[in-house]
């Protein structure tokens, strides 16, 4: 980052819009010493705060009605407001919407405790902020139904959104029974589910008046709501409970209106844009989806159990041609074998040595005689020729001596 060269106004303002997104510097309470105090003639008070390290720069509009008596240089003060960066100036400053003596009020006392009890319970946490919608049909309004605050609400939603739906819970927004009736409200709507979108609002005034947004009922109606609250109390300086537990703070009704509806033709290009990445993601998933089915089919025909089984048929009917084969082969080998073996066998048949003139000798129990000392006189005895036998008798043996 080093070697790239930042104008100002960059400068200032990246560093103004990291303190305003810094939820702690919303409403803050700092306890100081006043100097450089002065009242001009539009109600503005500028003066500083400082201790024996640091000094503050502050700014409070509509003084007149805010400032205690005895509001000087030296005075001990506790100023209530938000931080904020002026970047025409480049000055670090505090916008104080309540300033009173050191030695705080009950009201005030009871504020700062129930604020730090509701920010440990997570009450204000961004995670738990619930987004607006972008279409609101019916609104939902918690404020009084004679406060000029209603009326700025309705004015400028209906010029901005033709037709919107605003339903008013009417509620007191000041004094006793206030903050029970503003819960009452909020719970109202979430019962009846009846709107999109609810808006908690009064006007301006002093920060009694503004109590009844401070109080415990009110920020646990908004906190426990499933329907999106937008808090708009006071004006742009005025911070209370209400806005840090709501999903959304406009810094005045009439801002809240304008939030919270869209101009008509801004909705309809949005519905528009919404149509086209709509017909644009439809087609690509359809696209996608085809790809995969012809993917699937194809991968479908590639390992078809059908087609396996054609293959399986062609292996079968090639080892059958190769079956046959061999066995042909084989058949026609031992059938020359067979042939020849039978030419053997009949060449050397004994019959037909016979009928070429030669007879075997038969003993009475069948056995042939090989050797004529194996004949007995007078032995009865065959004789086997080729074409017969004739009985015989030996009458006399002569046995050839060997040489």
């Amino acid at each position: 980052m080093a070697d790239i060269v930042f104008s100002v106004s960059q400068v200032n303002d990246y560093i103004s819009r990291r303190i305003y997104r810094d939820a702690f510097l919303k409403d803050i309470t700092v306890r100081g010493e006043v100097t450089n105090y002065s009242l001009n003639t539009n109600d503005t008070a500028f003066f500083a705060l400082k201790d024996e390290n640091s000094l503050l720069n502050c700014i409070l509009f509509d003084a007149a009605g805010k400032l205690f008596d005895g509001m000087a240089d030296g005075a001990e003060v506790v100023a209530r407001g938000e931080i904020a960066y002026y970047p025409k100036s480049g000055r670090l400053q505090m916008y104080a919407s309540d300033i009173k003596k050191e030695g705080l009020g009950e009201l005030f006392l009871e504020y700062i405790a129930l604020k730090k009890r509701l920010e440990e319970r997570g009450y204000f946490d961004e995670s738990i902020k619930k987004p607006l919608p972008h279409i609101v049909e019916n609104l939902g309004v918690v404020t009084s139904n004679s406060g000029a605050a209603l009326q700025d609400i309705i004015n400028i939603a209906t010029r901005r959104f033709k037709g919107i739906n605003i339903i008013v819970y009417p509620a007191k927004v000041q004094g006793p029974g206030a903050a029970t009736e503003i819960a009452k409200g909020v719970d109202y709507f979430n019962e009846k589910k009846n709107v999109d979108l609810i808006v908690v609002s009064r006007g301006g005034g002093s920060f009694e008046d503004l109590f009844a947004f401070n109080e415990l009922p009110v920020a646990e109606s908004i906190y426990r709501s499933e329907i999106p609250v937008v808090s708009a109390v006071g004006h742009e300086i005025d911070y209370t409970i209400s806005d840090l537990a709501a999903d959304m703070r406009a810094p005045t009704p009439s801002a809240a209106a304008e939030i919270c509806i869209p101009l008509k033709a801004d909705t309809a290009s949005w519905l528009d844009d919404i149509k086209t990445r709509m017909a644009v993601t439809v087609s690509r998933q359809l696209d996608e989806y085809t790809h995969r089915l012809k993917y699937a089919e194809s991968a479908v025909r590639t390992h078809s159990p059908v087609n396996a089984v054609i293959g399986m048929a062609e292996t079968v009917r090639v080892l059958d041609d190769r079956l046959k084969t061999a066995a042909r082969r084989r058949y026609d080998r031992y059938y020359g074998l067979l042939g020849e073996i039978k030419a053997a066998l009949k060449e050397l048949n004994p019959l037909n040595v016979l009928k070429r003139g030669f007879a075997a000798i038969r003993q009475a129990d069948g056995r042939f005689i090989g050797s004529a000392a194996a004949l007995k006189k007078d032995e009865p005895i065959a004789i086997v020729f080729g074409d017969g036998e004739a009985d015989a008798t030996v009458t006399g043996i002569r046995i050839k001596e060997e040489e």
